[in-house]
């Protein structure tokens, strides 16, 4: 069991053992710094150990959608982004050796309606012709 941690000895202290709070602690301290992950129970016991187990490369409403709110640079640098995470969590795990039986499966969206079906249709099209394409995302595993 570690030691206990003395105030004097913290430099920072983040709160919460989720996968994307957890990824900050990693990283400073793999720089040198002295870090204190603070959880409310024991790590994974709450939110982040209720993972349902995948990684998710979008959001909850389409690109089209995000394109129209946020402006189509930020969208794509925002999709982009969503990419890259599972890039560096892939190599994280691989880094770390952590035994997860991580694979890339692809994303399914399913529409219950024709007119659903149109527009996942739509935004599949647009994430294809303005996020995918030169990036090396569609060639990916």
């Amino acid at each position: 069991m570690p030691r206990k941690a003395r105030s004097k000895d913290i430099t920072t202290s983040p709160s919460s053992a989720a996968a994307s709070p957890a990824l900050l602690p990693r990283h400073l301290a793999k720089a040198g710094t002295r870090v204190v992950l603070l959880e409310a129970e024991r790590i994974g016991w709450g939110a982040s150990g209720r993972n349902g187990g995948h990684l998710n490369n979008g959001l909850a409403h389409s690109f089209i959608a995000a394109k129209a709110e946020l402006g189509k640079e930020r969208a794509v640098a925002l999709y982009r982004a969503f990419d890259d995470s599972i890039d560096t969590i892939e190599a994280i795990i691989a880094e770390e050796g952590i035994d997860c039986n991580f694979r890339r499966a692809g994303k399914l969206k399913l529409a219950s309606k024709p007119q659903h079906f149109d527009a996942i249709a739509r935004n599949f099209e647009a994430v294809h012709r303005e996020v995918d394409s030169g990036n090396g995302a569609s060639q990916r595993k």
